[in-house]
């Protein structure tokens, strides 16, 4: 784990412990769900940005972005039988 990690669960773990009320005995509890939390936040974000490198911003009519999939294979009007 890094001291970076490791710091921001801690932050967390503080954060959860003064929202209950300073409970005594539940340092572990705290830790392991801040652990827990910050991992499914980290796996959304990759998730995220998986999912955008999968499509190229192409400006839309609105001017706005839109994202067009890449895929490997042609779409089923693309092809010929």
């Amino acid at each position: 784990m890094t001291p970076d990690r490791h710091t921001e669960i801690a932050k967390r773990a503080f954060t959860m412990r003064e929202q209950e009320g300073r409970p005594t005995g539940r340092d572990l509890e705290h830790w392991l769900r801040a652990e827990a939390e910050l991992e499914a936040r980290q796996h959304a974000q990759t998730a995220k940005e998986a999912a955008q490198s999968h499509g190229v911003p192409r400006p839309n009519a609105n001017g706005g972005a839109r994202i067009e999939r890449r895929t490997a294979e042609p779409r089923s009007r693309d092809r010929i039988f």
